[in-house]
């Protein structure tokens, strides 16, 4: 086999485990072209403001649920027969949208949907970072995003000109696609040392890797190794604390996880047909569409980007741009709102924030946290530390989409927006002084580096204070 050929195989295995993102990000992009028809009072299925905003966030009831469950099932019975079990419950999403058309049943696929996203986003970048070697690990993570974005652009493409039905019965095909496309690719080779299967454990490895298993006898004893010390501890949920290395990973993963949804992703993807304003000849589903197809087409560079500039100053940029990008929607929205002047005449200048803003954010705040949530912690606690940061998302996004309408109401949507915009400037300082750039490492020299560096900055600390 060509070296030129020899990552094909954990590229392909990547793109199918992210067929779950794209299923994710389908939940996440359907209220947009959807709401205009189910706010109208003409609608088979009218809903009143107030259900509209429970409708939208609970999503993220269901994915806060979700991932806690996920992590246990993941170190029990596998990453990939964890995607293929709960594949059940996105396709189940569907089918109430398709058969159980009033507000109730609307509810209760949002619910689904959520239970599933929270799950996809708890295995993936475990299984992503499992089966990648180090010099493509940031980019096979990148895809995770990526492809989250290619999913919310399928809704919004599709939504605005067909039918309700017909729309849940197209998204409905993509979860059963997954399903066919799954069973092909390998469990983690991780997974199968931590159940000393070392015999599946070398013939996963050697298939990703595309080679012989004798080849990949060299990487599969590392692997082991770590795997083993790790394995010495049970994993409970007290082992995220127990160790300065598993509290700065922790730390880490939990604070990007926040930053990254406090940044305004999830009310902007929900609510960009309404956010919007219209733009000339432009309509705000057409605008979302635009933004959305930007997302896209910078989540592939960022792919690139990432294993060879690294994440901490990706992180940081991408922060420093969607404060700015934030900072214009809200300043658009204020002068709309709160003042006499006709911000309806500049209407260009709110447009050209939400784009600058799904310009900036693929490049860091999209892709970073996820691969943060993959790569930091020991395989023994790795499941539950991800299921963990999953729930946290998972709340935050809650907590964003159900405000944003009750804050938009009291003070103005404005305040949202400026709200987003100093979360990201914090990011900007997180990035530069408390994140370690993990770009080209694997996941034991991250480890070693986590538990080394960390214990001695501890122990500086220490007698700084006793001095």
């Amino acid at each position: 086999m060509e070296p030129g050929n020899k990552l094909h195989r954990q590229w392909t295995a990547a793109l199918v485990a992210t067929i779950g993102l794209f299923i994710m990000g389908m939940f996440l992009g359907w209220p947009s072209p959807t709401l205009q028809t189910l706010s109208s009072i003409k609608s088979p299925v009218h809903l009143t403001p107030d259900q509209i905003s429970w409708m939208v966030s609970v999503l993220y009831i269901g994915s806060t649920l979700s991932p806690m469950p996920t992590g246990w099932m993941i170190d029990n019975f596998g990453r990939k027969t964890t995607m293929l079990l709960l594949s059940s419950v996105a396709i189940a999403s569907w089918l109430f949208l398709i058969f159980v058309q009033n507000p109730m049943g609307i509810y209760i696929a949002r619910f689904l949907g959520g239970m599933w996203g929270g799950s996809a986003y708890t295995v993936a970048p475990i299984y992503l970072c499992e089966i990648a070697e180090a010099k493509v690990r940031g980019a096979l993570n990148s895809v995770f995003i990526l492809m989250a974005y290619n999913g919310i652009m399928y809704e919004y493409a599709i939504g605005p000109v067909v039918s309700f039905t017909t729309l849940s019965v197209l998204s409905a095909a993509i979860p059963i696609l997954f399903v066919l496309c799954m069973v092909w690719i390998p469990e983690s080779p991780y997974y199968y040392l931590m159940k000393q299967n070392r015999k599946s454990a070398a013939k996963a490895l050697a298939w990703l890797r595309c080679k012989t298993v004798n080849d990949v006898e060299d990487e599969l004893k590392v692997i082991e190794t770590s795997v083993m010390a790790d394995m010495k501890n049970k994993g409970r949920l007290s082992d995220l604390l127990a160790t300065p290395g598993n509290r700065k990973a922790l730390v880490t993963a939990e604070v990007l996880a926040a930053l990254q949804r406090m940044s305004g992703i999830s009310v902007i993807m929900a609510y960009a047909s309404t956010a919007l304003p219209q733009t000339g000849i432009l309509t705000p589903n057409t605008c979302a569409i635009i933004m959305c197809f930007v997302w896209i087409v910078v989540g592939v560079w960022s792919t690139i980007l990432v294993d060879k500039l690294g994440r901490r100053p990706l992180l940081a940029i991408s922060c420093a741009g969607c404060a700015v990008a934030t900072g214009i929607v809200g300043t658009w929205f204020y002068l709309d709102s709160n003042t006499d002047f006709d911000a309806r005449q500049i209407t260009w200048f709110a447009f050209f924030g939400f784009l600058l803003y799904a310009v900036f954010f693929p490049v860091g705040l999209g892709c970073v946290p996820s691969m943060i949530q993959g790569e930091m912690f020991p395989a023994n606690i790795r499941g539950l530390a991800s299921g963990v940061t999953s729930t946290l998302i998972s709340l935050t996004s809650f907590i964003t989409n159900k405000m944003y309408q009750s804050i938009g109401d009291l003070t103005g949507l404005y305040l949202n927006y400026w709200i987003f915009a100093v979360s990201c400037v914090f990011g900007v300082y997180f990035s530069l002084y408390h994140v370690i750039e993990t770009r080209n490492k694997t996941l034991e020299e991250i480890q070693y580096e986590l538990s080394v560096r960390t214990e001695k900055s501890e122990q500086n600390e220490t007698k700084s204070a006793l001095i």
